[in-house]
């Protein structure tokens, strides 16, 4: 239980991402549970962000497609690597 007045633990963690949605910079960070340097990383090997006036931000499809390429790449390419389906009915989690 949360002391009052802060927000459930589980409720800044990690979450699903949807292809259907914008992520603010930092909202995708929380949801992947990566830091700077990880994303310096994920941009470096394509990840696309994109600017509205002074904030970044990250289109789930693109980041989900962009997600794919580096994990099938870091697999040597085979394409074997599965990814769950960002509408959570997948129930396999990523297998070699």
């Amino acid at each position: 239980m949360s002391a009052p007045g802060r927000k459930p633990k589980h409720s800044q963690g990690r979450g699903e991402l949807r292809a259907d949605a914008l992520y603010p910079l930092a909202v995708f960070m929380r949801r992947l549970g990566i830091g700077r340097h990880s994303l310096t990383s994920l941009r470096r090997q394509g990840l696309p962000v994109r600017s509205i006036g002074q904030r970044l931000f990250v289109d789930g499809s693109e980041a989900l497609d962009a997600l794919r390429r580096i994990w099938q790449a870091d697999q040597g390419g085979g394409g074997s690597a599965r990814i769950p389906e960002a509408s959570g009915h997948d129930s396999d989690d990523l297998r070699p």
